[in-house]
């Protein structure tokens, strides 16, 4: 059988010696329990490898996964899926990924070149007034990291969940906009109106916004800031009606301050696409 490879989000395992036939559904604490070739995962015998194509059968429906052992789940980070008795590789994460919150099943999920709680590596934050760019933390790609006009606040931003009123296919989606990162960005693939809504998780205290303006040209804008308790009736908050330039920091007291779930940053009017390298909600001592 010609090796093959199971790739769960930069989660690796390389497949080799003989092919597994079937045993499945039985408990399991090897692989060699397993039947003719079986694989034991977390416990149970698992679906068959067919000889035939090396094992490169249903391969799993997860964004960047490649075919390889069937559509198996992929054991822990640092641990052995077994053909029978034949080892079929170590885990691991590809160059520039890693699995830092140790959950198998979203393989590994920071990218460590662009990642503002894990740049360059698991753990790895980057200092106020940078950012996260080719796996270094630096005031690079010439845009500057969000912060507000006050001492000691806390961006809710990256705790937050993002939706927008569209996503340009060649955008990444809304939360690169909420991720701390000036050098990632939602762009909603058209021209005002859009909007883009982070969901806080709870009601909280918000004291006001700083935003990372996305466009070319840069021109005068119309941007209403408002909130919501439920995510569907919202009520304007702040009217933001002068020039913005693309890669400029924006901030904004909200007076008074106001106990919401939901901010939506909605765009009435601009001269550019509607996108945003970087918005952050901030709530204040």
């Amino acid at each position: 059988m010609r090796p093959s490879s199971l790739a769960l989000a930069g989660l690796v395992v390389a497949a080799s010696g003989a092919a597994c036939a079937s045993s499945t559904g039985s408990a399991c604490r090897t692989s060699s329990e397993c039947g003719s070739g079986g694989i034991c995962i977390d416990g149970i015998c698992t679906r068959e490898i067919d000889p035939a194509d090396g094992g490169a059968r249903d391969a799993p429906a997860v964004p960047g996964v490649d075919a390889g052992m069937g559509a198996v789940d992929a054991p822990a980070p640092g641990t052995d899926a077994g053909c029978g008795d034949t080892p079929c590789g170590v885990i691991a994460c590809a160059p520039g990924q890693g699995d830092c919150d140790g959950v198998a099943s979203n393989g590994c999920e920071q990218d460590f070149a662009w990642s503002a709680t894990a740049c360059g590596g698991c753990g790895v934050l980057c200092p106020e007034g940078t950012s996260c760019f080719a796996g270094g933390c630096a005031a690079a790609c010439g845009r500057p990291a969000p912060t507000f006009s006050r001492a000691g606040c806390l961006d809710l931003s990256p705790r937050s969940a993002a939706s927008a009123s569209s996503t340009w296919s060649e955008s990444p989606g809304p939360a690169a906009a909420i991720d701390g990162n000036p050098c990632t960005g939602w762009n909603c693939g058209g021209y005002a109106p859009a909007w883009l809504v982070l969901d806080l998780g709870a009601p909280t205290t918000v004291h006001g916004v700083a935003l990372v303006a996305s466009m070319l040209p840069g021109g005068d804008v119309i941007h209403v800031v408002e909130t919501s308790d439920d995510g569907a009736s919202f009520a304007a908050r702040l009217t933001i009606a002068q020039r913005m330039d693309d890669g400029l920091l924006y901030t904004f007291d909200l007076s008074p301050p106001i106990a919401t779930r939901f901010v939506r940053i909605r765009t009435d009017a601009s001269p550019s696409w509607v996108a945003w390298y970087d918005v952050a909600v901030y709530s204040c001592p």
